[in-house]
This record gives C-alpha cells, structure tokens and sequence, in this order.
C-alpha cells in the first residue's frame, strides 16, 4: 500500500460543495442548521438558522469563524462583551471533549433555542437550532406532525449522505460492516461485491490484497491484514493510496464512542495533480530561479535592481567589482542617492564629477523611459551606464566598462588617419610618379627610334639585339606607366554613382575589342543584365580588365567563351542593414589556376605566370578590386587548371555617393 504520512487534508472547496448539496435539501427545513469545516469556519447555513440566530447575511457568510457566528448571538442575547471569549472556549472544549452537545438558550426576546453540536465522521461541525416559547405547549396533533418532520429530515439526510462526494462506511467494534453508502462503492470498485452490511473486514481486507489494484510494496497479504486490522481498532492519520489506474485516494478512519471505526474514502486525483503540478511548478520555479541568479552572477555587465522606492533589490559581482563598494554598503535598502554619496565619499567618483553624467545619472532616477548615459570615475575609467525601467516596480540598471573600447576607437581613429594619409600619399605619389615618367620615357622611345632610323645599317648584329631590348623594355614601362594611372585613377578621378545599365556597359566594351575579339575567335555570352548604382567609367574598366584577362589566358587552339550571368539577392550591407545585392559571374574556358593562389591573383604587381609566357604588369586584377571596394562590393575567382576561372562579383543594386 503506497502510504503518505503528510496526507493531504480536504481542499475547502470540497468542504463546501458537500455543504452545500446538504443545506440545498435542507432550505425548507423549519430545524436551523449550520455546517462548519474541521477549522470552525462557516462553510454554509439555512434560512431558518439565520432567522434563529438572528445573523444578517454578512455574519453568516461562508468562512466566517465559529468565535464570530456565535459570539454575534451571544451579543444580541445580552452576553457581556468580555465574557463572550470565555463561554466560547467553554463550548468549544466540551464539544471536542464530548463530540457532541446539546443545550437550551434564552434569548433576550425570552425565546427559548434547543442547541445540538454534533461532530460528523468527515470532521465537519454541525450544529442544529430550534426555537419554542416559554410555557407553550405541544398538542398531539403538534406531536405528530413533528414527527413527521424528522421522519422527513431522516430521509433527507439519508438522501443527503448517499449524495455526498465522499464514500463512507461504517464496522462495529466486532468489524462488521453495518453501513455503507453507494459513492464508498463506486470508490473501490475492485472490492464493491464485498461492500455490503454483515460482511467482515479481514474479509474485505484480502479481498483488496488480492485485486491487486492498491501498490502494497512487498508486503505479504498476512502482513497486509494485520496492518489494516490495527488501523481498525486504532485509526492514525489519514493515508493516500494510489490505485493500479492511477487514481489517488484518501483513506480516512476515525473510532467512534462505542467502539465502532468510521471509514471515509474521497477521491483526490484532482487535487492531487494539481498538487504534483504545483510541486513540479516550484520546482522550475527554483530551477528557473537559480539558473538566473546563476545568469545574473555571471552577466558581462555590472547589473543593480531598485525598487519603486529607488532602494537596491540586489546587485551582481561586477557591479561589485566595477565600483568597489564595501560589503556593508551594498545591503538590500540602500537607496540609489545614498550609493552616490557614498561613492563620492570613497573617491570612486571625483566630487566635481562631469556634469552631463551628474545630470544624466538624476534624470534616470524615476524615469519610465530608457536612457544612456557615461560616468567617468576617478581613477579615469569610463563606465556605460544604461537605465531600464520595469513598468511602475521598479528599474534595472546595466554597467559596462568601457575604457578599453575607448581607447581602441582612440587608437583606431588615429591609425584610420594615418592610413588615409598615407593611402592619399600614395595616390598622389602613383599619379605624379607615373605622370612624370612618361616625359624620359618618351625620350627613350624617340631616340631608340631615330637611332634605328638612321643607325640601323651601322650596328653590328650585338648593337641591333640591344637597340631592340631597349625598346621592348620602353614598351613594357609605358605600358606599366599606363596601368598604375589607371590604378590611381579609380579614386583620383572618381565619379560619383548613377544609374549604369550593364547591359550597354558590357556591349560598348566588347565593341572596343572587337578586333580582338575577331582575331582570337572568341565569343562573349550576356544578356539581361541589370541597372546598379554605379560609377560608368568603372564599370567600362572592370568589364574590359575581367574580359581581357579571360582572352589572355586561353588556351591554344581553343576558341574563348566569356559567360556572363546575373541573379540578385538580399543580405547584410557595408551599413549594417539588409540591402539587395547583385551577384554577377564571368566565367571562361580558360587555362584555369590553381585555387591556392586565389587571392594572390587580385594583389598588384602579382603574376602567376611569367612575362615571356604571357604580357602584362600584374596590375589589372588589382585594379578591378579596387573598383569593386569602392563601390561597396566583393570580388572572388575560382579556377581549375586546364578547364577555367569564374570571378564572381556582389555589388550592392542600390548604393549610396562614394567619396572621391
């Protein structure tokens, strides 16, 4: 038997719906009645107790004590006020000595109440109340109809008790059972056929043994007897059992006078999920909470909690850490000025603190709205502070230690300048270097070209292999010079953005290589191509560098094919904010790379080939980044040697001005 030593008493609802189903029938009684719970509290009474006892509805609500209902009588009936407490302790002592009490009362209308006080088997109190005049007779007829009003009462009550919630049942000292109502049955339907008047309860008792339907442990069926014939004789507390069904039921046993045992059995599975739920409620209440305090403990930020009163709730171990108050200080109470003043006292803040954070830290305080503010403290640290208020309970306060991330934007501000300074020296020097080359540059290609014009007749074999190493060499530097204004040119001479179709972007440039284009067989596929947010003559420049490239690199005998396809799609900006993008590949069939080098390829002045294998300065691909930086986008390549690149390309479809 799965047996519980806390029991679970009856939950007052219970209590009053029994009360209720009684006192229903009983509303037409001329007998008054009241029923109160095992805590002498009011759980209902008829009209007819309330007109005895003269109580108005508010002294005869339910959960109104037994002291208050019965010392308001007394008050009308002439009681002193100072002794009503006394009779009441008197009463109440013999009732729970006795179990019952029955008793005539003068009123001070000089109405005589018959009292009966009788406790019933569930611990409930009921008390019964009639009321006579002094020397008033009763005829026979009178007699007879009294009669047959307590017939009539027997029968409610017998109607009554068949329809309590409860079951009950009752054995003589012999253990005889010698009443029992249907809802005890219906309670234990495992053992119901053995439920009735004049069987025994060992009888009973095996018989539940053997139903299996009550979790008994390891307990022997002897074993078993002999417990529940000790609880016969002497009942202790109330025990729950839990049925092979799952039902949870209380068991309830109380000796009478003569010897006999009362048996109650109520069925509180309701009650009792409820209460598994609540327990298991607490337990993620517990959980939740210790994972908070746990969460709270080991946030990132310093975190105090103030009340409606502004006074601390509770603070975390940074917050501790961050100011260095003393225990002492940070106790539950303190409020938010008194933390201020201390912390000016300790030096943690300067007493001439700055005056925004002064003005910032006042104005949170009350505030519904959440602020921002920064405290700088004494030793030079600097504290972010934020406010947030908890609807009219109060305010959570977050700290963050911030000097660091000061410092670093410091720092970064500073490299930042130093790098666009350096990066505007090096356009400038790029600019006037490759500008100012071109002057001895053109020298050398002019006298190269007279000396060969007028000398070439004159030089030796070795003088002509020279001559002409100098002009290839010019032809190289010249076409090197171009290339690194061109580089410069992507920030020196930008434009700002406008609408650029690609679509007559990429046709204008395969109409300035179409020669090119004819004496290499190659194809260049595109078509639909969208309208972006762009600087044109880039553009032009990026196509043509991207072009070229897949024409430089082709392979031998094998006529080129340039695809170019678009799509568009949405992900995060330069900006931090989710934009639409426009992904574009060009793809060739190509000598391909070894992926390794990948980023190598993009780097000026880089080559993955050398100059008598293939022309160019190594600058080309560099250039094309560039432009593609500048306009807020990304460029990547993959390659597979002997079969192709694709260079893939993210620009964003709207894009706001470039500084140029």
């Amino acid at each position: 038997m799965a047996i519980e030593q806390n029991a679970v008493q009856p939950s007052n609802q219970t209590s009053i719906e029994q009360a209720y189903q009684i006192t229903s029938l009983m509303n037409e009684s001329e007998v008054g009645i009241a029923v109160f719970d095992p805590q002498y509290r009011l759980l209902s009474s008829n009209p007819a107790y309330r007109d005895i006892r003269r109580l108005s509805s508010e002294r005869a609500r339910p959960g109104m004590p037994f002291e208050t209902v019965i010392g308001t009588t007394l008050l009308i009936d002439g009681c002193r006020s100072d002794e009503i407490a006394a009779v009441i302790e008197t009463d109440i002592k013999r009732l729970e000595m006795l179990k019952s009490d029955r008793f005539e009362s003068e009123s001070a209308a000089g109405d005589y109440v018959y009292i009966e006080r009788f406790f019933k088997p569930s611990g409930l109190l009921v008390e019964t109340v009639t009321q006579r005049s002094p020397g008033m007779t009763v005829s026979k007829e009178g007699m007879q109809a009294r009669k047959k009003t307590l017939q009539v009462g027997r029968h409610r009550l017998k109607l009554a008790l068949e329809n309590l919630p409860d079951g009950f049942a009752i054995f003589d000292p012999d253990g005889t059972l010698v009443a029992v109502n249907q809802r005890y049955r219906d309670l234990a339907p495992h053992v119901a056929e053995h439920l009735y008047v004049g069987e025994k309860h060992e009888d009973i008792i095996r018989a539940v043994y053997r139903s299996g339907e009550v979790e008994l442990g390891t307990q022997t069926e002897d074993e078993f007897v002999e417990f529940a014939s000790r609880e016969l004789k002497n009942p202790k507390d109330p025990t729950l059992d839990q049925l092979t069904d799952g039902r949870w039921i209380r068991f309830a046993a109380e000796s009478l006078e003569d010897g006999s045992t009362v048996f109650i059995l109520s069925d509180v599975t309701d009650f009792k999920t409820q209460e598994m739920r609540v327990v298991e409620a607490n337990k993620l209440v517990m959980d939740g909470a210790e994972q908070l305090n746990i969460a709270i403990e080991n946030m990132f930020a310093g975190l105090i909690m103030f009340d409606s009163q502004n006074r601390m709730v509770r603070c975390n171990k940074l917050y501790r850490k961050i100011f260095g108050f003393p225990d002492e200080v940070l106790q539950p109470g303190v409020t938010r000025n008194e933390l201020k003043e201390k912390a000016i006292e300790l030096g943690i803040f300067a007493a001439d603190y700055d005056e925004v954070s002064a003005a910032g830290y006042n104005n949170s305080i009350g505030s519904k709205t959440p602020s921002l503010n920064h405290y700088k403290l004494g030793d030079g640290r600097i504290i972010q502070v934020r406010h947030a208020p908890i609807g009219d309970q109060g305010s959570l306060v977050l700290f963050m230690d911030i000097t660091a991330e000061r410092e670093m934007q410091a720092q970064l501000k500073l490299n930042n300048m130093k790098l666009e300074n350096s990066n505007s020296e090096l356009q400038n020097f790029a600019y006037v270097a490759s500008h100012d080359l071109q002057e001895p540059l053109r020298k050398i290609e002019a006298f190269s070209d007279r000396l060969t014009t007028k000398f070439n007749d004159d030089l030796t074999d070795d003088g002509k292999l020279y001559l002409d190493r100098i002009q290839n060499a010019a032809s190289r530097m010249r076409q090197l010079i171009n290339d690194l204004l061109s580089f410069s040119r992507v920030t020196s001479n930008a434009k700002s953005f406008q609408k650029v179709d690609l679509n007559q972007v990429v046709a204008s440039v395969v109409d300035d290589i179409q020669m090119r284009l004819e004496e290499t067989k190659a194809i260049v596929n595109f078509e639909n191509l969208p309208t972006v947010d762009a600087d044109e003559i880039q553009m032009r420049q990026l196509f043509q560098n991207l072009i070229s490239n897949s024409l430089k690199f082709r392979k031998v005998d094998v006529a080129p094919v340039v695809t170019i396809t678009t799509q568009t799609t949405n992900r995060i900006g330069h900006d931090g904010r989710d934009a639409e993008f426009l992904k574009l590949q060009l793809s060739d069939n190509g000598i391909g790379f070894d992926n390794r080098f990948k980023d190598q390829i993009f780097a000026i002045f880089q080559r993955l080939h050398g100059r008598m294998e293939y022309e160019g300065t190594g600058i080309g691909l560099a250039t094309c980044r560039k432009i593609v930086d500048r306009h807020n986008g990304t460029i990547d390549a993959d390659g597979v040697e002997n079969i192709g690149a694709t260079f893939s390309i993210e620009l964003p479809v709207v894009n706001a001005a470039s500084e140029v």
